[in-house]
């Protein structure tokens, strides 16, 4: 889902993080459910900034019009749960009450399975950005 012009926020846990990209992909399913997708060589330019108490758990990619927030656990379960709790936060930040978050979400947030294949398994939660 990261394609030229996105934005993805990353949080830091630790002083003195490293940043490393790779893995190019021209194709991939969503559930990543072989261990494969169409590999290829390419190059990324970046600008990279640090926010201070951005306020996020989860990466968070901004991507043509949408908003999603990608989660990672040892079961769906727990990948969903920090997804969704993750778009609460990010609803709320935005002065969304937290019931009608909640509803909204029921509405529009759709959930997707990123991949499979690693001992953790990624979920990502949906919504369009406008409805911020």
């Amino acid at each position: 889902r990261i394609i030229a012009g996105s934005r993805i926020l990353f949080p830091v846990a630790a002083p003195g993080a490293l940043l490393a990209m790779g893995d190019l992909h021209a194709l991939m399913g969503d559930g990543e459910v072989f261990q494969y997708g169409l590999e290829t060589s390419g190059e990324v330019t970046v600008r990279v900034s640090v926010i201070k108490n951005a306020g996020i758990k989860q990466p968070t990619l901004y991507q043509d019009g949408k908003v999603m927030i990608v989660a990672s656990a040892e079961t769906y379960d727990d990948a969903i749960r920090l997804a969704i709790e993750s778009m609460f936060d990010l609803l709320e930040s935005h002065g969304w009450d937290r019931t009608e978050a909640g509803m909204l979400m029921s509405m529009k947030c759709n959930l997707a399975i990123c991949q499979t294949v690693d001992p953790q398994v990624t979920v990502r939660a949906m919504l369009d950005e406008a409805l911020l």
